[in-house]
C-alpha cells in the first residue's frame, strides 16, 4: 500500500507498507521482503525509463530528469510511482495472463478506446 499521509509535500508525505509494517521509511531506501517475493526502493527514478506516459500529469517535459518514486517489484509485476505534492502517477506492468484479460485499464490490446468501463 502506498498513500499520501501528509501533511509533508512530496516524498515525505507518503508512505508505504508490506504485508502491515511500513518500509521504505527513508531516502533513499530499499527493502526486500523475507520471502524474496517483493524488492521495493524510494528514490529519484527517471519516469521516463518506466513509460513514455509516466509523466503525464506530474513530473514536467520528457527528459527532465529522476523524481522521487517508488518502485516495486514482483515476479511478473512492476509498479512505479512517481511523487507529486499530494497525489501520484501509477505504471503497472504485468504480463499478459492466460485467457481473458479486461479491466478499466485496458485488455492489453493496445486499444485506448476499447478501454472504458462499459468494455
Amino acid at each position: 500500500v502506498v498513500e499520501y499521509t501528509g501533511p509533508e509535500k512530496g516524498h515525505a508525505g507518503f508512505k508505504a507498507w508490506w504485508n502491515g509494517k511500513q518500509i521504505l521509511t527513508s531516502f533513499p531506501g530499499s527493502f526486500n521482503s523475507a520471502d524474496h517475493f517483493l524488492v521495493a526502493k524510494l528514490d529519484n527514478i527517471d519516469p521516463d525509463e518506466m513509460h513514455e506516459r509516466a509523466r503525464h500529469t506530474i513530473g514536467g517535459a520528457i527528459g527532465s530528469g529522476a523524481l522521487p518514486s517508488y518502485l516495486f517489484e514482483m515476479p511478473d509485476i512492476q509498479i512505479y510511482c512517481l511523487l507529486g505534492e499530494d497525489t501520484m502517477n501509477l505504471v503497472l506492468a504485468l504480463r499478459k495472463l492466460e485467457g481473458a484479460m479486461d479491466g478499466y485499464c485496458g485488455n492489453f490490446n493496445c486499444l485506448t478506446e476499447d478501454d472504458t468501463l462499459e468494455a
